[in-house]
């Protein structure tokens, strides 16, 4: 689920191009909007909820640490998914959105890449999950210059890549909750034992 023009977003057609209603069908903007579509998306089948708290690195436009949904709409879709016996993630790179999402009852945070001490702490406290994917900004550097990927998309990369990694590590060290995340798809599906040494580099080991 996101906001409109936001991390979750389809972007880059051309402005007469009318895509079909349900390329946005996850599209909600208010707490009404936010639970009907919770529970359309649950009622179709699906076993939780992931919803886009921050802008994303790889949506060209948004802006990885601003926050789009509010503390009232991450709850809204907390509520109605609990009401379903499910949970919900957060796509969360920003600081302040992993916090209104930790506050407002998601299960787990995906990136976590700008989170500050307070995120950390609440995160601790909450026993919120963290899932990060540490690697990827090595991969996203090397294929994406090879490739010559959209330059918003490489600056944003470098801007997140090292300051994701002393998140984490701070995260472990604090207690936190980890998952092992890939977020595959950004790269080959098949390579996501890749972030396995990173995670040891970066604090964990064999027994957490």
């Amino acid at each position: 689920m996101t906001v409109s023009t936001g991390g979750g977003e389809l972007v880059g057609a051309a402005f007469d191009v009318i895509l079909p209603p349900s390329f946005r069908f996850g599209v909600a903007n208010s707490c009404d909007e936010v639970r009907q579509r919770v529970r359309a998306i649950l009622n179709g089948g699906a076993d939780f909820i992931k919803l886009m708290a921050t802008g994303a690195v790889f949506t060209r436009g948004t802006k990885p640490g601003v926050s789009e949904f509010t503390e009232e709409q991450i709850r809204a879709a907390v509520e109605q998914a609990s009401g379903y016996g499910t949970s919900v993630a957060a796509h969360a790179h920003g600081a302040e959105g992993i916090k209104r999402a930790v506050r407002a009852g998601v299960r787990s945070i995906e990136h976590g890449t700008l989170m500050d001490d307070e995120a950390i702490a609440l995160m601790k406290q909450r026993g919120t999950w963290l899932v990060a994917d540490i690697w990827n900004g090595d991969y996203t550097d090397s294929v994406g210059r090879m490739e010559k990927w959209p330059e918003d998309i490489m600056r944003k990369n470098t801007e997140t890549t090292e300051v994701q990694r002393i998140g984490f590590r701070k995260g472990v060290a604090a207690g936190v909750k980890i998952a092992y995340g890939s977020d595959s798809g950004i790269y080959p599906h098949g390579m996501n034992a890749m972030q396995l040494p990173y995670i040891v580099k970066y604090g964990m080991t064999p027994g957490r």
